[in-house]
């Protein structure tokens, strides 16, 4: 059960009217009368409205996830909801990249580039995540590459061009963005992918 029947009342309010159509002309907004409980039904009223992704950013990463679950309850079903991974590190700070988080980001960013769907599509992130550098939409199509059943393909050359995408070579393929392998059988994970994928050759098929 879902309160989206409640939003679409809301959206007929004066304010949230108001709200909308500035929104619409480009403006920019400071919003100060609404009540913490009810920011994600304004929220979700706003989504619903307009076209295209909506982006919503909060202070920090634990309101982050409950922003998230509360935004869930106002929207309909088929609203895609995702959370924004955090951010790796503060700048500055020498830590090694969180590969699950990175794959979690291209994989996201994929989404949104086709995102054409009549439903909200909404994106939660916190302020710290957003500073999170990412690739343009236009430069991520580039570092697609498809494969199909059938298809002809020079391993030694899909080896290379993978290890110029940033995969990294292991013995074990456990983590987004590593590769193994052996003969003619080539295991990689990709990013935002639950498990890693394995791909059988016969010759160069």
């Amino acid at each position: 059960m879902t309160l989206c029947h409640i939003t679409d009342a809301l959206n007929q309010t004066s304010p949230v009217c108001r709200l909308r159509s500035l929104l619409a002309r480009g403006e920019s907004v400071m919003v100060q009368a609404v009540t913490p409980p009810l920011k994600p039904a304004v929220a979700a009223a706003i989504a619903m409205d307009r076209p295209g992704p909506t982006l919503v950013i909060v202070p920090r990463e634990d309101r982050a996830d409950s922003f998230t679950t509360s935004l869930a309850e106002w929207l309909p079903r088929d609203a895609a909801i995702h959370r924004w991974p955090p951010a790796d590190a503060l700048p500055y700070e020498q830590l090694p990249l969180d590969r699950w988080n990175a794959g979690r980001r291209v994989a996201l960013l994929d989404k949104l580039g086709q995102a054409e769907s009549a439903a909200p599509f909404v994106i939660v992130a916190s302020a710290a995540a957003i500073t999170q550098r990412v690739l343009h939409a236009a430069e991520l199509s580039q570092h697609v590459r498809l494969l199909k059943p059938g298809q002809r393909v020079d391993l030694d050359e899909l080896r290379g061009w993978l290890a110029s995408q940033g995969y990294e070579p292991v013995a074990l393929v456990q983590e987004p963005g590593t590769l193994a392998r052996r003969g003619g059988i080539l295991d990689l994970f990709p990013p935002g992918a639950d498990q890693p994928v394995r791909i059988d050759f016969f010759g160069d098929e």
